[in-house]
């Protein structure tokens, strides 16, 4: 990302509470403090922003060669990608739910239903395609924070639980729990993921309080699956005791438990957040993997074995120079397979080529990369894969 021209100071009424900022805002020194489009949740936000000097620039991006697309028509809305088209839906039907429940609290057994519809769906669509879960786990970042943040638990949850040997009616179970974990603080969560200073008194008596007032709710809705109900309870206790809201230590919190809390570590270290730096998939794995030699704990560790030393979804380069998306794991050693779509001079290949770690060490992953959204087409990319799929039969 380049910055040209000189900076433009941001004002008050600049800041809309409710909508979304229209432009990255940056410190004096160039650091970002908001990704454009993030949404003003409220009056301390604009004054933080304000106190900390906001300003503007013109930003380009040069880094990547830009693919030619063809304009929509006025009003389209943008196109998607085919190959997550079944998770965006999950995600659009799951947003639905909680507009509902927001709206008319009356209709929460109905959405507590839809919603345990979706974890079955979602476990469905994750057995089918563990690999396309991972992308869709690590691309899959439009919908608000609320909405996103418990799919990508879900999905890190129902493989976690599948590993471990629980039928279907366990991964059903954790997928509810991780779908509607945060239902008593959802509207506080969405202005927590923006908001820059730490909770305030009222802030942390709602989030200490939301396990249990999320059983209450769901209890409420005719829910008795007491591993759901459990996992819910206590998916914010700490092995040291050090969690809430009871203060459970040790094989005293469930396993499901201690899955979804591992998988909202890795989302939050992992993903971009407006705010908070970002640590990316690979540097949490690893850190992952220190935790688990020093503590001897063996969740960490299959943990990773089932995201992979580089998830599909990653975007990397190559010895060779290229530049490509991990879309698979291969071989009893779970090489890397990735598709290829810049070539060492940075061109576009047309059409992307797949290139398997395993069998050159030119193809082998040389480090992560930034990549500009606009250089790729996640739907020619998949094409390739699934070129691959029919030719193994």
């Amino acid at each position: 990302m380049l910055i040209d021209g000189d900076p433009i100071a941001i004002s008050r009424e600049d800041l809309v509470i409710g909508e979304p900022v229209p432009w990255p805002l940056f410190d004096q020194d160039q650091r970002l403090l908001a990704k454009e489009g993030t949404v003003i949740t409220s009056e301390r936000q604009v004054e933080a922003l304000l106190m900390r000097g906001a300003m503007r620039y013109e930003v380009v991006d040069r880094s990547r060669p830009r693919r030619k697309k063809s304009v929509p028509p006025p009003n389209a809305p943008p196109p998607q990608p085919r190959v997550l088209r079944d998770y965006q839906e999950l995600a659009e039907a799951l947003m639905v739910s909680f507009e509902q429940l927001s709206l008319d609290p009356e209709s929460l057994k109905q959405e507590i239903l839809g919603i345990q519809s979706l974890a079955e769906r979602l476990v469905t669509l994750v057995n089918k395609d563990r690999e396309r879960a991972l992308v869709a786990l690590h691309l899959m970042h439009e919908y608000p924070y609320t909405v996103i943040h418990p799919v990508h638990i879900a999905i890190i949850a129902v493989l976690m639980e599948r590993s471990l040997g629980g039928d279907s009616d366990k991964q059903i179970s954790i997928a509810s729990a991780a779908l509607t974990q945060n239902l008593a603080m959802n509207d506080l969560q969405e202005e927590l993921h923006t908001q820059l200073f730490p909770p305030d008194e009222e802030q942390r008596e709602t989030i200490q309080n939301h396990p249990i007032k999320t059983v209450e709710m769901l209890q409420a809705a005719g829910v008795t699956d007491e591993l759901w109900l459990k996992t819910v309870l206590q998916h914010h206790e700490s092995e040291d005791g050090g969690g809430y809201p009871l203060g459970l230590q040790g094989e005293n919190i469930l396993t499901e438990a201690r899955i979804i809390a591992l998988a909202d570590r890795y989302t939050a270290m992992a993903f971009e957040r407006p705010f908070r730096e970002t640590r990316g998939p690979r540097a949490v794995l690893q850190t992952f993997y220190n935790e688990s030699q020093m503590n001897k704990r063996k969740l960490p560790l299959l943990f990773i074995q089932q995201m992979g030393v580089y998830p599909p979804g990653l975007f990397v380069r190559l010895q060779n120079g290229e530049t490509g998306m991990v879309v698979k794991r291969v071989g009893p050693n779970g090489k890397p397979l990735v598709v290829s779509y810049l070539n060492p001079r940075g061109g576009a290949y047309e059409p992307p080529q797949l290139r398997d770690g395993g069998a050159t060490p030119l193809y082998s992953i040389k480090g992560v990369c930034a990549v500009d959204p606009e250089s790729f087409e996640l739907d020619e990319l998949w094409k390739v894969v699934d070129k691959r799929l029919v030719e193994e039969g």
